[in-house]
């Protein structure tokens, strides 16, 4: 399945701080086993924390720190939490890019997409920032994803009931 992406940085940071509420919500719920949400509950918080480790990775490549030299704990946290959203944007490629389209233009995607991470991570931290700063208490702001203007079926909407049914 492919994923149609918002049209504009706006709709791609009200996209994912509604992604990002959803999640928090799964998570702060008690109607689903806390076994059968603790890892969605991991990566939503590390998805939290992703404007912290930003801020604390690049203040150690800029100025350095001693603290965090000596600090494994630090450097360990920070590490993983930089690893897993690697991952994420490496494992989100393979899932949505083949290379039966062509080896070269896989591979120049590939590229495109280690050399844009620190631009795609800004605009996640960005709806994570907002998603904190907005919790979703009156809905979901729904992005366009066609370009004439009107809402596609594609958006992350529920499909309005249907007055008859069709077999």
């Amino acid at each position: 399945m492919y994923e149609q992406s918002p049209f504009n940085i706006l709709d791609f940071i009200r996209q994912r701080s509604r992604w990002f509420g959803g999640l928090v919500l799964v998570c702060l719920s008690s109607a689903i086993p806390l076994r059968q949400r603790a890892v969605l509950c991991f990566m939503t918080l590390s998805w939290a924390v992703v404007p912290l480790v930003t801020l604390a990775s690049v203040t150690n490549y800029l100025i350095g720190t001693s603290w965090s030299a000596s600090t494994p704990g630090y450097t360990i946290a920070t590490s993983v939490l930089a690893g897993i959203s690697c991952w994420g944007y490496v494992l989100g490629f393979v899932w949505t890019f083949s290379p039966k389209q062509g080896w070269i233009r896989y591979f120049l995607l590939f590229y495109a997409q280690l050399i844009l991470q620190p631009v795609f991570a800004i605009m996640e931290m960005a709806g994570v920032i907002h998603g904190i700063i907005n919790p979703p208490s009156k809905g979901f702001y729904i992005v366009q994803k066609q370009a004439d203007g009107n809402r596609s079926n594609e958006t992350d909407a529920p499909p309005a009931p249907s007055s008859s049914m069709s077999v």
